[in-house]
């Protein structure tokens, strides 16, 4: 009995790590941080549409990225607590929401993304730097400040 009872428990993490086919929750492979490995069969959710951020530069520059890569975003984990305080599946989750609005971290890792992308790297190449906190060197204020006041 107790043997039974050992091989059920030590079987089911094993059941939760890999979502049951949906390819959703992959915390125990990024340091905790929940990503899809692929992209999924029905359409991404949408991110907000970064017109309504006019008066805040940083959140229409990160949210206007965001709309462009979100593909990208949906196979990156995302380094802030959102995972367990919002139940977030990827980075995509913070800017289809207001949570990429104020989070300092969702909006370097946001950027970092684009940068990678536009660089020719896949999602798999940047999530390894994310999970390495190459995101970490990312400067919001002065990546927003080099952009051109009619950047769009």
């Amino acid at each position: 009995m107790l043997s039974t009872f050992l091989l059920i428990a030590a079987a089911m993490p094993l059941s939760v790590q890999t979502g049951a086919g949906q390819g959703a929750d992959h915390a125990a492979h990024s340091g905790g941080q929940a990503y899809h490995d692929h992209l999924p069969p029905e359409p991404l959710p949408s991110t907000l549409n970064p017109a309504q951020f006019q008066d805040n530069r940083a959140a229409f520059v990160t949210y206007t990225l965001a709309a462009r890569i979100p593909k990208i975003l949906y196979q990156e984990p995302c380094f802030c607590p959102c995972h367990e305080k919002e139940g977030h599946q990827s980075l995509l989750d913070c800017f289809a929401g207001n949570h990429g609005l104020s989070c300092h971290l969702c909006k370097q890792e946001v950027i970092y993304c684009y940068e990678q992308h536009r660089a020719g790297k896949s999602a798999q190449v940047i999530r390894m730097g994310l999970m390495k906190r190459e995101w970490r060197e990312v400067d919001v204020n002065k990546y927003v400040q080099s952009l051109p006041a009619s950047w769009r």
